[in-house]
């Protein structure tokens, strides 16, 4: 045994000391402005001509004959379901569940698509559960279709979802738009819009949450485009204080980036954070700047509320052009009226990040101008022995120097209110320097267990092929069960982002939580056609070996039914209904994932109801999986057999 894994050591062990003498990241002015200005470009979703000469753009709207359809940059909503169904990519998922009720969940993504005069047409197709996942129903809302017929949507992102201890629920996304009949003036806005029914409405807010006119300057060739007046507002994240004893209960805070009047030598750069108090439809107007004052950036901010009231803040800080990146820390104890100090909670070291020169490939299906670290903050509200408790992810190669050539997932713990922390360490567990872990998000249950998942290559060799993976931590964030897919099949992220323009999966994943479950979610591309479909799964937060209960992509065309009864040891009943006439198969599954029996067959079921039913008295007792697969999807669910 030794014998056969010496050759790993000794590759491993020449690995880390030679990325040990990798120089660490250094920037010069002339980069960091590059940097700024691609922060701006990264939000820019249609061709660089069209928002440096719109008026092009008007002559042709002018030349398409009366009668037909005119397309303008304004998105149109994708057709009824998700991908499976519409063949359109989403990407960059948020989600949120609601406190009054836990059957209600919203799920959000952006939807990119070509478009015939402006490169690309930009929607938020969101999509909301009543009913625990069991079925799904696709809102009214896109993020475009409240904008004036001839307002250009040029870019945007980042929709983020809250809901209030009423189940009120809030998102937030960025726009970019040129509105034609107003002198082509161009705006970034961040706006909020408001669901009082569970996300099947919603309602916009009166105004922006910030933003406002924006000059664009460059000469178009090769996505030669920048920021010349003006600001730009960037990634947003948004908490609620549910705390019973604090005077601020009830408050939303958001928390976002401000780029404002870069030029080739000038970068600025504020971290933003607004209020919206219980009484307002709005955030406040005027914002709290944190206190970076060295910084020559700072971006990625990550924000919660703890049980007292408490703020608690992270992002990401450059001080200056010789120094690595810093994750940083502040809080609030006065409402989000003022913030402390910020304090450092460790450097890190992201091959790629700030780099937009490069000539490597950094992480395949994953446009190096958004190597992030991802950095995300969730704080412990439980009540219990853990309760206040601060827990960060993000994702890098090393600390202080690289130690990796793939990505790891970074994981501290602040068990004093953020005054220090704990050393990070690397919380993927298969110890393999080589292949990427990315793009992290991170929960907390209301028991104050600890829920973290990522993108996980670690099963090929390859460094392509991608799973989601996930774990938990019931001692508050001392220990955590071995990590494990989520996933059934992998996505190839060499063809991730085909189908919407090189952009594939955004940076975003998110998990919701109950008192049992964990529910992530993510985009996933394993038809690896450039497809690219928002997946879900429901995770029991308990020690077992079989943790996956629920597993498959969110779609409005068909729904699955539990097992009855379960356990069983005779008989089974599974109901699975279909909107439309679909294939059907019901397959049994062990846990590994290899088929056992084929129990129902149909490659023209009828739309409507259909009650499968078969028998386990032949089966060893354990756990199984029911595996139903439609034109729309799959979704797996979990059987227990009993003697």
């Amino acid at each position: 045994m030794l014998k056969s894994l010496l050759p790993k050591i000794l590759f491993s062990a020449v690995l880390v000391a030679w990325c040990a003498t990798l120089p660490a990241q250094k920037f010069s002015p002339a980069q960091l402005s590059k940097i700024a200005q691609q922060s701006f470009r990264n939000k820019i979703r249609v061709n660089s001509s069209v928002m440096l000469h719109p008026e092009e753009y008007v002559d042709k709207i002018r030349q398409i004959p009366a009668g037909e359809e005119v397309p303008y940059g304004k998105g149109r909503t994708a057709p009824e379901g998700n991908l499976t169904e519409s063949e359109e990519a989403e990407s960059e998922i948020h989600a949120a569940i609601n406190p009054a009720d836990e059957n209600n969940i919203i799920v959000s993504g952006m939807l990119q698509k070509e478009s015939p005069l402006l490169g690309v047409e930009l929607s938020f197709p969101t999509y909301y559960t009543t009913d625990f996942g069991e079925t799904w129903q696709k809102s009214e809302f896109d993020g475009v279709d409240f904008l004036d017929p001839l307002v250009i949507v040029a870019g945007g992102g980042d929709p983020i979802i809250v809901f209030e201890e009423d189940g009120t629920a809030h998102i937030t996304w960025l726009l970019l738009t040129m509105d034609v009949l107003n002198g082509l003036k161009t705006e970034a806005n961040l706006y909020l819009a408001t669901s009082e029914d569970g996300g099947a409405t919603w309602e916009m807010a009166s105004r922006p949450v910030d933003g406002g006119e924006i000059v664009f300057s460059g000469s178009g060739v090769d996505g030669d485009i920048g920021l010349e007046s003006g600001k730009f507002v960037d990634k947003e994240w948004m908490a609620v204080d549910y705390s019973e004893i604090s005077s601020n209960r009830g408050n939303i805070y958001i928390a976002y980036a401000e780029l404002s009047a870069v030029t080739d030598t000038t970068v600025g750069y504020r971290i933003l954070v607004k209020r919206k108090l219980p009484e307002s439809n709005n955030f406040a107007e005027e914002a709290v700047a944190i206190n970076t004052p060295d910084s020559v950036l700072v971006q990625f901010t990550s924000i919660d509320v703890d049980d007292r009231g408490t703020v608690h803040l992270m992002f990401t800080q450059l001080e200056s052009e010789t120094d690595l990146p810093t994750l940083y820390y502040t809080s609030s104890a006065d409402g989000g009226m003022s913030f402390s100090q910020p304090t450092a909670i460790s450097d890190f070291n992201l091959p790629c990040f700030l780099i937009q020169d490069s000539t490597q490939t950094c992480i395949t299906g994953i446009d190096q101008a958004r190597i992030y670290p991802s950095p995300h903050l969730r704080v412990d509200r439980s009540g219990g022995t853990n309760d206040g408790n601060l827990y960060v992810v993000w994702m890098a190669a090393g600390l202080d120097e690289n130690v990796t050539t793939g990505l790891d997932i970074y994981y501290s713990r602040s068990t004093d209110a953020g005054n220090t922390w704990d050393t990070p360490i690397v919380l993927n567990q298969d110890a393999d320097p080589v292949t990427d872990q990315f793009h992290p998000s991170l929960a907390v249950n209301e028991n104050g267990v600890v829920v973290a998942g990522w993108y996980d290559r670690r099963d090929d060799p390859n460094n392509l092929e991608t799973h989601y993976y996930l774990t938990y931590s019931d001692d508050g964030g001392a220990s955590f069960v071995p990590d494990f897919a989520v996933t059934s099949l992998p996505s190839d992220f060499s063809q991730i982002g085909s189908r919407n323009m090189g952009f594939g999966i955004g940076e975003y994943t998110q998990i919701v939580t109950t008192g049992e479950y964990a529910i992530p979610f993510w985009a996933d591309g394993r038809g690896n056609d450039g497809n690219i479909e928002i997946f879900s799964s429901i995770i029991t937060l308990e020690t077992a070996t079989t943790p996956v209960v629920d597993f498959g992509s969110v779609s409005t065309k068909f729904s699955v039914g539990q097992p009855s009864p379960n356990p069983a040891n005779a008989e089974v009943q599974l109901t699975v209904k279909l909107e439309e006439k679909s294939s059907l198969a019901l397959r049994l599954m062990d846990v590994k994932g290899s088929q056992l029996e084929v129990l129902h067959q149909d490659k023209n079921a009828f739309a409507g109801e259909h009650n499968l039913r078969f028998s386990v008295a032949d089966l060893a007792p354990g756990v199984y999986n029911l595996l139903v697969e439609t034109d729309f999807g799959f979704r797996t669910k979990r059987l227990v057999v009993t003697p």
